[in-house]
């Protein structure tokens, strides 16, 4: 390693100099490193639902012991299995947790990132079978 070929990204895992920078490389060094499912931030970067940036937020069973390593930052919960999906193998929150997961946190969310990853309701009358306020029976 003293002669450049690889890189540490995380404890025990490593790369190539040259593409160690890589944000998607990150983040799986970070999974590989540590476990757990990509979360808050990084899931809705993954998901294209808020630019790339800041460290990468991993989600862990709640009785992990142990913090995250530089560049990484572990949460904790007692479920998660319902929302975790995968995308290019890695396993990630789904749109919806990954939301309410990085609206918490300070660095996180603004309303405007909400707003833009919320899905766009159907257009018409009842919005896909509910009633508008108009529609009520009188």
């Amino acid at each position: 390693m003293s002669t450049g070929w690889l890189a540490r990204m995380q404890p025990g895992v490593y790369a190539l100099p040259a593409v160690a920078g890589d944000r998607r490389l990150r983040v799986e060094a970070a999974v590989r490193s540590c476990g757990g499912v990509v979360s808050h931030r990084s899931a809705l970067a993954l998901w294209e639902l808020a630019p790339p940036g800041g460290p990468v937020h991993l989600t862990v069973g709640h009785t992990r012991s142990g913090r995250g390593t530089p560049g990484v930052v572990l949460h904790r919960t007692r479920s998660l299995e319902d929302s975790v999906r995968r995308i290019d193998g890695l396993p990630v929150s789904c749109p919806e947790r990954a939301v309410v997961d990085a609206w918490g946190n300070p660095a996180g969310l603004t309303r405007a990132d909400v707003r833009a990853a919320a899905p766009t309701p159907p257009a018409g009358r009842g919005g896909g079978g509910l009633a508008q306020s108009g529609e009520c029976a009188s």
